[in-house]
């Protein structure tokens, strides 16, 4: 397989994860734990793990991005809905 094939069949497989509740759910436990959104300054060497952290968490989003340039907004919206009930 080359490197093109190899991309597309990654984006199929996200594609495919994304079209599950159990896989957004997965999805949405790797972007929380990656704290995307969280400081990462920790005014030591700690930070450099932090970031590399939320670099995962980056990649990931470009991921699901490629694979549907909507799903990451959609994965929000349907997060924002579920803790608002």
């Amino acid at each position: 397989m080359n490197e093109k094939d190899v991309q597309k069949k990654l984006e199929a497989d996200i594609g495919s994860v994304l079209k599950t509740p159990q896989g957004r759910d997965v999805i949405w436990e790797i972007l929380s734990l990656c704290g995307i959104y969280d400081n990462q300054f920790t005014g030591n060497s700690g930070t450099f793990f932090n970031e590399g952290r939320r670099s995962v968490g980056l990649d990931l989003i470009q991921m699901m991005t490629d694979a549907d340039p909507t799903a990451y907004a959609r994965l929000m919206l349907e997060r924002a809905k579920l803790e608002d009930r």
